[in-house]
């Protein structure tokens, strides 16, 4: 009976242990984060270079001419009755456009995108414009003394212009949207005469101008950019571009003391389209674990 007993209470104490056992928690391997890769975003920061085309509307183009020299001199000839012109041959109208570009971007983390451009465009804009004022037989004007009329011609030739801008954008993946503004510099040849009359006839000798210049402006606008791959990019974009040409001396041959200034001031509005070639373009994955 005593081993029974204890055979009993062994069984027991066995089946007790079994059962704590099943109720712990069963032996895992350790917690590992999984890593996703997540879809990969555009960086736009590098050194690029591209060509451009489009339009340039000129508005606002004009020219005045008031006189100088010994004009300006009461004695010989009372400023009241100088005949000046101002706001002559204002011209509008549209011309090609096109040239190359290049220009650094630099992408900061917070998807600001700040950057710098130069371009160099031809822009073939000719115009010329005349005009003729008569009026009361000027007095003691020296040379020109008795002359009741006064003609003026010329013509301006913008043949260039270029521009040197930074840049700001927002990145947006593979589109850029961007304001930009700077300095804007254009070569321009002009070419301009002027002549008094006493009833039709040349007094005093003629007024000459000739000879190119070039000129410092400024440029604003803005624009959209957009990656097709991480290397090429097309733009379009908008520019107004004002242009001071300065001052230019119409001298009379033969009597050089007298004078006329002619200033010329041409604005336009730049539209173009334009494609980037963009060095050692990538992409940026973005790296998530859970």
């Amino acid at each position: 009976m005593r081993n029974v007993f204890l055979s009993s209470v062994a069984l027991s104490v066995l089946a007790c242990a079994g059962a704590n056992a099943a109720d712990l928690p069963r032996r895992t391997q350790p917690y590992s984060p999984s890593v996703v890769y997540s879809p990969s975003v555009m960086d736009w920061t590098g050194f690029y270079v591209g060509v451009n085309a489009g339009a340039a509307i000129a508005s606002g183009t004009s020219n005045a001419i008031a006189p100088g020299g010994d004009f300006l001199n009461p004695a010989a000839f009372p400023p009241a009755a100088l005949p000046a012109v101002s706001g002559f041959g204002q011209k509008s109208g549209t011309n090609f456009t096109g040239g190359f570009q290049a220009g650094y971007n630099y992408q900061l983390s917070n998807s600001l995108v700040l950057g710098i451009e130069g371009d160099v465009n031809y822009r073939n804009r000719n115009r010329s414009g005349a005009f003729t004022s008569t009026f009361p037989a000027l007095a003691g004007a020296g040379p020109f003394t008795g002359a009741d009329g006064f003609s003026y011609s010329g013509q301006n030739r913008n043949e260039w212009f270029a521009t040197l801008r930074p840049r700001i954008g927002i990145a947006l993946d593979r589109a850029m949207p961007y304001l930009t503004g700077g300095l804007a510099y254009s070569g321009t040849g002009s070419s301009s005469s002027a002549q008094f009359s006493t009833a039709g006839a040349p007094t005093g000798g003629a007024f000459l101008s000739t000879g190119g210049n070039k000129t410092l402006g400024w440029a604003v606008g803005g624009g959209l950019e957009y990656a097709f791959t991480n290397n090429l990019s097309a733009k379009a974009e908008y520019l107004y571009v004002n242009m001071d040409h300065g001052s230019q001396f119409l001298v009379n041959a033969a009597n050089p003391t007298y004078y006329y200034v002619n200033k010329n001031e041409d604005r336009m509005h730049v539209v173009r389209a334009g494609l980037n070639y963009r060095f050692g373009g990538s992409n940026n994955a973005v790296l998530a674990k859970y």
